[in-house]
């Protein structure tokens, strides 16, 4: 029969763990920017909340789950999308941009649609390419279990909270982001037709 070695508990009131470790072990991966192929799995609707500058816009937090080519389940990502038009405007350099809706006072059609509206409006058209007058609700239905391709992005944010990306395919500016204990967020930049 085998015995097995052991210690006492109380040397563990000795030993510490280097912080940088403790991050390094709960770092989560992150996937290298490129095109995925994923299936919607979930739809959650939420209306943006008080502090949001969209403070009672319907909201829709997409679940996907991405796929390698042999089908296995390799990462999820999450987006916001509405089905409810906005639009941005950066009015001073360097600062946030400020949204508009339609029947807001200084809202034009000139200024640039925002993303969760674009989103939204790139998900309809997969699901939907002959443009058939249908609602929010059942674009949301036919999209749930539909597969799509999803742009996904790959940002890292340093010890000072500054986000810093890189070119696609340089993946030895990636690796250095990494060595340097950088934290790594993926997000969705586009949702099209699966390939």
């Amino acid at each position: 029969m085998q015995t097995v070695d052991t210690f006492d508990i109380s040397e563990l009131f000795e030993q510490y763990t280097d912080r940088s470790l403790l991050e390094e072990g709960t770092r989560k991966d992150t996937l290298v920017a490129g095109e995925y192929q994923g299936t919607l799995v979930k739809v959650e609707p939420r209306l943006a909340g008080d502090k949001s500058p969209f403070k009672g816009r319907k909201m829709l937090n997409l679940r996907f789950d991405l796929k390698d080519g042999d089908g296995k389940r390799i990462s999820t990502q999450f987006v916001e999308v509405s089905p409810e038009e906005y639009r941005s405007i950066v009015m001073v350099e360097g600062e946030k941009p400020k949204y508009f809706r339609p029947s807001d006072e200084g809202y034009s059609r000139e200024m640039d649609l925002d993303k969760s509206f674009k989103l939204w409006s790139q998900l309809s058209k997969v699901v939907n390419p002959t443009g058939l007058k249908l609602s929010a609700g059942e674009i949301v239905k036919m999209a749930v279990d539909a597969n799509f391709s999803l742009y996904i992005t790959e940002s890292f944010r340093d010890e000072d909270r500054q986000y810093h990306r890189y070119k696609k395919g340089d993946l030895e500016k990636r690796r250095e982001y990494l060595a340097a204990g950088y934290t790594g967020y993926n997000g969705i930049a586009t949702i099209g037709k699966p390939k």
